[in-house]
């Protein structure tokens, strides 16, 4: 049975950081995105795409769960009503049903917490900037996707499916589920973990060379590298790691896979196909695999 909603893109994640304006001299100066608008507490910074923002920080005191929110786009006011709708039947707490949103950049809102606990944020009508913002070393073209460790793998997959309109694309074992809502292999994924927190979130860069400038620049800013450069096997993207200044893994990646309806979901299993097909430079053990 279709799902009620159809999730057309992941847009935007909000992050609890301290010290503000340190983040945004990094995410800006250092990362490349550019600074949309500011409120108290509050940065909104976008990438290239024309969209108001991709990444929102907000000044919180340090916290294990460093996700305000994650920013998913709908396609209209009715979509919605329906996610309420859908949601409240399946016993799903409501933080702000469908109305004129709280923030900038979209139109229309609600939000709720996902199975793990999570604040999401549907959306619509998104503002578009189309001002370019100026040069930068490497400069994201869009946020890439989200990744979120959550203790039930099954429940949360389950949610962003039936209701949500995702489609589960592929499997990493059964550690990491990777979520489709549009011909990107995919924008959402869920981890297996004992607690529900930020896995990492990926910025799409224009290719392999501005990747390897990002590296280079990176290192003469002392940002620490995680994991990368290296080649995944779900999505085939390129991808190198890094930590921001609160220690969350943030991602340069590009290539990703292209697929379409015909596309078969496979898993790739843990002692078969590496996430790595480089393995140049091999994952920490913080790192699942």
């Amino acid at each position: 049975m279709a799902a009620p909603v159809k999730v057309t893109k992941v847009g935007h994640i909000g992050l609890k950081v301290r010290e503000l304006s340190r983040h945004g001299e990094f995410y800006t100066d250092i990362w490349g995105l550019g600074l949309t608008e500011q409120a108290p507490g509050t940065l909104y910074l976008r990438a290239a795409e024309p969209e108001h923002h991709v990444l929102a920080l907000y000044e919180a005191e340090h916290d294990v769960n460093a996700v305000d929110h994650v920013g998913l786009q709908v396609r209209d006011r009715d979509d919605l009503e329906r996610a309420a709708e859908a949601l409240a039947r399946r016993g799903v707490e409501i933080l702000m049903p469908p109305g004129p949103s709280n923030e900038p950049g979209q139109a229309r809102a609600m939000r709720f917490r996902d199975p793990a606990g999570q604040v999401i944020e549907l959306y619509t009508e998104p503002e578009r900037v189309t001002d370019d913002y100026g040069d930068r070393v490497v400069k994201p073209n869009k946020l890439s996707h989200v990744v979120l460790t959550v203790p039930d793998i099954d429940a949360a997959v389950a949610l962003y499916t039936e209701v949500l309109g995702f489609r589960l694309i592929d499997w990493n074992g059964h550690w990491m589920a990777f979520l489709n809502c549009n011909r990107d292999h995919h924008s959402l994924a869920l981890a297996a973990g004992p607690q529900a927190k930020l896995h990492h979130v990926a910025f799409e860069v224009h290719d392999w060379f501005d990747l390897a400038k990002g590296i280079y620049y990176l290192g003469e800013k002392g940002v620490p590298r995680v994991w990368g450069p290296g080649r995944h096997g779900a999505g085939n993207n390129v991808f190198s790691y890094f930590t921001d200044l609160e220690k969350n893994v943030v991602e340069y990646t590009c290539e990703m896979e292209q697929v379409d309806e015909s596309y078969v979901p496979r898993v790739w299993e843990p002692r078969g196909d590496e996430p790595d097909f480089w393995r140049v430079y091999p994952p920490p053990p913080a790192m699942p695999r």
